[in-house]
C-alpha cells in the first residue's frame, strides 16, 4: 500500500471523528517521512539495488564499509547489506593475513637459523 492510500484512510478516520486533528497530523507526518517501495520496480527502490562497487570499497576499507552500512541500513537495506558483507569479508581476510604474517615472521627466522 502506498502513502496516498494510507492518507486516505487517515482522512476517513478524521472525518468519522475517530482521530483528533493532532493525531491526524502526527500520523500524517509519520506517513510522509516513511520511505515506501516503488511499485514499478517490484517493491525495490532503484537506489537500493545491491552495489558491487560499494562491496569492493567495503572489502578494501572495512571501516568505511561499516560506517556506510550503519548509515544506509534503514533507508537502503540491500545496498547496506552488500556494503556490510564486503566490509565483513575484508575484515576477516585482513585478520587471516595478519595471523599468517605473524606465523611467517616467527617461523621463517627459525627455519633460516638452522642453515647457519
Amino acid at each position: 500500500m502506498g502513502k496516498y492510500e494510507d492518507l486516505d484512510k487517515l482522512q476517513d478516520l478524521l472525518a468519522k471523528g475517530v482521530l483528533t486533528q493532532a493525531e491526524f497530523d502526527q500520523q500524517k507526518q509519520q506517513i510522509m517521512n516513511t520511505p515506501y517501495a516503488t511499485p514499478v520496480t517490484g517493491g525495490v527502490s532503484p537506489e537500493d539495488a545491491p552495489n558491487t562497487g560499494m562491496a569492493v570499497l567495503g572489502f578494501f576499507i572495512p571501516l568505511v564499509g561499516l560506517i556506510l552500512y550503519l548509515v544506509w541500513r534503514q533507508e537502503f537495506p540491500q545496498k547496506a547489506a552488500s556494503t556490510g558483507k564486503g566490509a565483513l569479508i575484508g575484515f576477516i581476510v585482513s585478520i587471516v593475513l595478519y595471523i599468517l604474517l605473524i606465523v611467517a615472521s616467527v617461523l621463517l627466522p627459525l627455519m633460516l637459523y638452522r642453515y647457519y
